[in-house]
């Protein structure tokens, strides 16, 4: 495959995923165990990456429910990154969340407002 078919199979890929998002904002969030908990994610690995996906997703849910701007229902995804691009171990979620939330009441989007 020449380096000119690769892009096009490259662009097109990205296109269709861009087609699939939601015409709204999205922020990424990054949350990363602190330097004093790395050693336990050695040990302890399933337990120390689902508390930090529960943690993670406990706070961005309540950030968005105190904020009045925001809707109901936010959406995010994350993944779970265990090192660095060194290669040590550096545990930390990346986040993708909505810019708004769903409000079931109003049954409609509502787009976060920057204050």
């Amino acid at each position: 495959m020449s380096i000119e078919c690769n892009l096009r199979t490259t662009s097109d890929w990205l296109e269709k995923q861009q087609r699939k998002l939601l015409p709204i904002d999205y922020f990424m969030v990054t949350f990363t165990l602190p330097a004093e908990l790395r050693l336990l994610a050695k040990p302890y690995p399933k337990q120390i990456y689902q508390a930090m996906f529960t943690v993670s997703a406990s706070i961005i849910k309540d950030f968005a429910g105190r904020a009045k701007n925001m809707g109901e229902t936010i959406g995010f995804t994350s993944v779970l990154h265990t090192h660095n691009r060194r290669r040590d171990l550096y545990p930390h979620i990346h986040m993708v969340v909505t810019g708004g939330g769903f409000d079931a009441n109003k049954r409609q989007w509502i787009h976060c407002k920057n204050q």
